[in-house]
């Protein structure tokens, strides 16, 4: 018995070329990650990073996941893995590589002890609903699900901010199952995994949704005619989604507030990597 796995991915973990991300890809992901399904998600740009301490509203957002009644469908990618679960750990060591890959340690198979969490995110499953019209793909999915729950629960900052990251006490992603666009699949897998990761919390660590004018006025310093001083790679993050098909509901509003404020005529930008570091 065994289950196919995917990961489910809404960002630069698709384009990034750094921290070993292109090695994780070969490594893990079906023909190096180009194969993939488009799928619909509820995502939004939602997490406050790279904040300077003298500019508390500074930073550049970043994806996550949201939940869906406050948040319209984004476009998202399912990669299927080359390898199968056949076993618990199997599937733990498909976390681990993607977490290494989140982090961006990836060069190297992570060790044996190797984390799947830190204070800011972790990995979460989903289980494919219909495994449950399959009594013995139900029953392995059961048994797998147990071992999983047992095994985050040891795992240090896991469970930090358990429902701004929409984690179950299960270690489950606490969303529906993607929509899948059925054109462009071979098959879809039982099993996902996804990283999840903590949203820009208020004073009581609750979520705070930035408005498409907070988004953009933290990426301005890096549109075109900013000058060389105030000048920030980040918004990089936001075209190289865009053009890889990694979409929100607010994208557009967001295009139109970049193209303002740099006062263009067209869409400027172009998908040059960042360097981000968590």
């Amino acid at each position: 018995m065994h289950l196919s796995t995917g990961i489910l991915v809404i960002g630069s973990l698709a384009w990034d070329i750094e921290g070993g991300r292109p090695n994780w890809r070969t490594q893990r992901l079906t023909n190096r990650g180009n194969i993939s399904c488009e799928v619909k998600v509820p995502i939004r740009y939602g997490r406050l990073s790279h904040q300077k301490p003298e500019q508390p509203s500074s930073g550049t957002y970043t994806m996550v996941f949201a939940p869906s009644v406050d948040c319209q469908l984004g476009d998202a990618r399912v990669f299927p893995c080359t390898s199968a679960v056949s076993k618990f750990e199997d599937l733990w060591l498909e976390a681990q590589w993607l977490w290494a890959a989140e982090e961006k340690k990836a060069e190297n198979e992570p060790a044996g002890a190797a984390p799947v969490a830190s204070s800011w995110g972790c990995v979460a499953v989903l289980f494919n609903p219909e495994l449950q019209n399959h009594s013995q793909k139900a029953a392995f999915g059961g048994a797998i699900r147990k071992d999983w729950t047992k095994t985050v629960k040891n795992q240090k900052h896991y469970f930090d901010d358990q429902g701004s990251r929409l984690l179950t006490q299960e270690g489950v992603l606490d969303i529906d199952w993607p929509l899948f666009d059925l054109s462009g699949c071979s098959s879809i897998p039982d099993l996902l995994l996804a990283t999840t990761n903590t949203p820009w919390l208020d004073e009581r660590r609750q979520p705070r949704v930035p408005s498409v004018d907070t988004i953009v006025l933290a990426w301005y310093s890096d549109v075109p005619r900013a000058t060389a001083e105030h000048r920030d790679p980040y918004v990089g993050y936001f075209w190289c989604n865009y053009h890889s098909g990694f979409r929100t509901f607010q994208d557009e509003d967001i295009k139109r507030g970049l193209n303002d404020l740099a006062s263009a005529v067209r869409d400027p930008g172009k998908c040059i990597p960042p360097r981000i570091a968590q």
